[in-house]
């Protein structure tokens, strides 16, 4: 396990570090004392996993996650002597959140946890809990959302807002406040919804470009896609551009 170490701290850096030497399957490839100097490290060293202080100088924790790109971003443990934070940690899908001073019990199973992720593919679902309708053009207009063992309903892509990454599932929000759980990948969804319609804005979400009213830029990395249905979805900085490219700006 490749392990990179942020934070403006150097006594929080050192009690990291001797806690991942105890540990003979990882490796400390860098310690980096700000978010700037993080993001450089991650493209060089390119680590499993990256524990990750919240609050530093220019770039947060946070501004980090956003600008790191999707294909190479590790596993995030977010450490933090604020729990403040924790909700937004796990809206960002990170893998772990840990309060200073850091508990070498709390760690452990940390650890254990990355572990666990790291090693083992997602489990394929013991039941098939959504089919899709076998689509007449390139790309479906309908999708079949299986509500359980003998239940199934349909689902006009149309009416999707928006969908969210949950783990080994994604949560589908629908038209008029309905939500679908579906034991599926953003990725494959990504690649089953028509692009011109649908467009990743972030490693955790997708949106329909039809419910985006606005794009709005939060500090020098980082914006957010405010929809229709009163929803933030945060924008990763690779994201924007790759939006900007694909759709002319016309002012």
């Amino acid at each position: 396990m490749r392990v990179l170490i942020v934070d403006d701290e150097p006594l929080a850096r050192e009690g990291l570090r001797q806690l991942l030497a105890r540990e003979p399957d990882v490796v400390v490839v860098g310690e980096c004392g700000d978010g700037e100097t993080a993001l450089t490290a991650v493209a060089e060293h390119r680590p499993d996993v990256l524990f990750l202080d919240v609050q530093m100088p220019g770039l947060s924790g946070f501004d980090v996650v956003a600008a790191l790109p999707e294909a190479t971003s590790p596993a995030i443990v977010f450490v933090t002597a604020h729990d403040r934070y924790a909700v937004r940690a796990f809206e960002e899908c990170a893998a772990d959140y840990l309060l200073k001073p850091v508990d070498e019990q709390r760690f452990a199973r940390t650890l254990a946890r990355l572990r666990t992720n790291l090693a083992t593919p997602p489990p394929a679902p013991p039941f098939p809990v959504a089919a899709w309708s076998a689509p007449t053009a390139a790309f479906p207009e309908r999708l079949m959302i299986g509500l359980g063992p003998g239940r199934s309903a349909f689902l006009r892509v149309a009416d999707i807002v928006w969908i969210e990454a949950q783990d080994y599932c994604v949560e589908i929000h629908a038209a008029g406040g309905r939500r679908h759980l579906v034991r599926r990948s953003l990725e494959e969804l990504e690649t089953l919804l028509d692009p011109q319609r649908f467009a990743r804005v972030h490693r955790s979400a997708l949106v329909n470009i039809d419910q985006v009213q606005e794009i709005r830029p939060l500090g020098r990395v980082r914006a957010e896609a405010r929809l229709t249905d009163g929803t933030r979805v945060p924008v990763s900085r690779e994201r924007l551009r790759a939006l900007e490219a694909r759709w002319p700006r016309l002012i």
